[in-house]
């Protein structure tokens, strides 16, 4: 009787660790998303902003939106 129920208290021990570490798992999935998205952005407005003033308003604005073309693109597909 003593091992059925230490079986069971280890069983709702495993349960709680694996939901636990779910939770977790996703808590920082979601966190290294925004992270990336964050530096994708920054490193996107750096490049668009040193494209202004290496080529010009023009040439910038049409690679700009080149760049949204083709992001626009790799989303749909």
């Amino acid at each position: 009787m003593l091992f059925v129920c230490c079986a069971d208290a280890l069983q709702a021990g495993a349960q709680q660790f694996e939901m636990n570490a779910t939770r977790l798992k996703r808590k920082y999935w979601w966190q290294n998303l925004k992270v990336l998205l964050e530096c994708w952005l920054l490193y996107n407005s750096m490049f668009v902003a040193l494209s202004f003033v290496a080529w010009g308003y023009l040439a910038s604005f049409c690679l700009c939106f080149h760049l949204f073309y083709l992001l626009c693109l790799s989303f749909i597909m």
